[in-house]
């Protein structure tokens, strides 16, 4: 069971996606 991967995953996404829009990067 890859349940722990999925959780993690989810949780690294969830992250990475507030901080993105937590910090919009104008490039």
């Amino acid at each position: 069971m890859a349940a722990p991967m999925i959780v993690l995953y989810g949780i690294s996404i969830g992250i990475a996606w507030v901080f993105q829009k937590s910090q919009p990067d104008d490039d």
